[in-house]
């Protein structure tokens, strides 16, 4: 093993107990298995920022009485499903409100992500699982101190009146992504874009059940970004049901690959070279392996989303359709 592979694996890569969090460690009873978590702080990216991917198994009504949200953050609901998140196999009802008096509360029975705002009341009230096989995947992404402080939705101040414009669904996250044919199961995507806020974010979750290179040529962006390959079996989120072969360097001459064969995640700064990314074996179409993608920018080829490819050239990404 390469001075240069250990100095790598401490500064930018996440596995193992630094990224799963045992059930028992859950708020909630109907969480029974496992978290995979991504906790930014000092030693990893220093962003103050922590996500977690988690399986509903039963019935949740996390807080009736309205939360407070400390921060601002996402949630994105998801059905259990690796290989088709659309379908949330249940129900589930949220509440958002900027006072009790007026808040508000939206029921789908399709995979959603939602926007709150700091300082905004909300809940999450998941209220009917379909299928024991198909648990009801819950992700929350909290802001570190980052971001700005006055980040808001665009036109919300002083409105109480609707508060559907923090919640997107259905075909509105969802996209087949065309650069990848190998790609056949739904493509999640949100972010900032989608609620006009201030605050920089862009999520994708992309089912990749065929082995295949995604992305083969090394580049780096003017931002922070952080990737996860997680598997999909909803009884050991640890377990990443193939190997993945991913690179990362801080310059060309010292280009480094990790194999990796469990949940893993990786801190990309601004500046860090990173890829080829392939996708080497899956051991079940059915249980894909996700790449998971949460972006300090509001879009991947926006004015903060500038990328540049070893040729020194700066591309725009393709975009969804």
């Amino acid at each position: 093993m390469s001075a240069k592979f250990e100095e790598y694996s401490e500064k930018y890569v996440r596995s193992g107990a630094k990224a799963i969090a045992s059930k028992e460690d859950n708020e909630f009873p109907q969480m029974k298995t496992n978290t995979f978590r991504l906790n930014s702080d000092e030693s990893f990216g220093g962003l103050g920022s922590l996500v977690e991917w988690k399986y509903v198994h039963e019935p949740l009504n996390m807080y009736p009485g309205l939360a407070v949200s400390d921060k601002h953050r996402y949630f994105t609901i998801l059905g259990g499903s690796g290989y088709n998140y659309l379908d949330l196999h249940g129900e589930v009802e949220i509440t958002l409100g900027k006072t009790r008096e007026a808040a508000q509360t939206f029921s789908f029975s399709e995979s959603v992500a939602v926007y709150v705002e700091k300082d905004m009341l909300y809940n999450i009230n998941i209220k009917r699982i379909d299928s024991p096989e198909y648990p009801i995947f819950l992700n929350e992404l909290i802001y570190g101190d980052f971001v700005p402080a006055d980040g808001e939705v665009a036109g919300a101040e002083g409105s109480t009146s609707d508060y559907s414009r923090y919640f997107a669904s259905g075909e509105t996250i969802w996209a087949k992504f065309q650069p990848h044919h190998e790609v056949i199961y739904p493509v999640i995507f949100t972010g900032s874009t989608l609620f006009d806020s201030s605050v920089p974010i862009h999520r994708t979750w992309m089912p990749a059940s065929i082995p295949h290179t995604m992305v083969d040529n090394p580049h780096y962006h003017e931002f922070a970004e952080f990737l996860s390959f997680y598997g999909t079996d909803p009884d050991d989120i640890s377990d990443l049901g193939g190997v993945v072969e991913f690179t990362i360097g801080e310059t060309l001459d010292d280009l480094t690959m990790f194999t990796i064969d469990k949940s893993t995640q990786f801190y990309i700064k601004p500046g860090l070279w990173h890829c080829p990314m392939t996708f080497k074996e899956i051991k079940d179409p059915k249980k894909p392996i996700v790449f998971s993608e949460v972006t300090f920018a509001h879009s991947l080829g926006g004015d903060d989303g500038k990328t540049v490819w070893r040729d020194g050239k700066v591309r725009t990404p393709p975009k969804k359709e």
